[in-house]
């Protein structure tokens, strides 16, 4: 879903400013709860519940907005 653009466009590197050290993003954060919020709807209200798989999500939309 994030890949594909169905929870909003994750814009690249070159649109963005980096975050500051140890700090995650504010549109990060918005692409993965908008993320969350369809699997949840779709699948159910349990789906991604842990801290690991939160962590997961916000290290991919990063490496998305990197552009690899």
């Amino acid at each position: 879903m994030l890949k594909l653009g169905l929870c909003g466009w994750v814009p690249t590197s070159d649109d963005v400013e980096p975050a500051d050290e140890g700090r995650v993003r504010r549109d990060t954060l918005e692409q993965v709860e908008k993320a969350i919020d369809i699997v949840r709807r779709r699948r159910s209200l349990k789906a991604i519940e842990t801290y690991e798989q939160v962590k997961f999500l916000v290290g991919y939309v990063d490496y998305l907005r990197r552009g690899k």
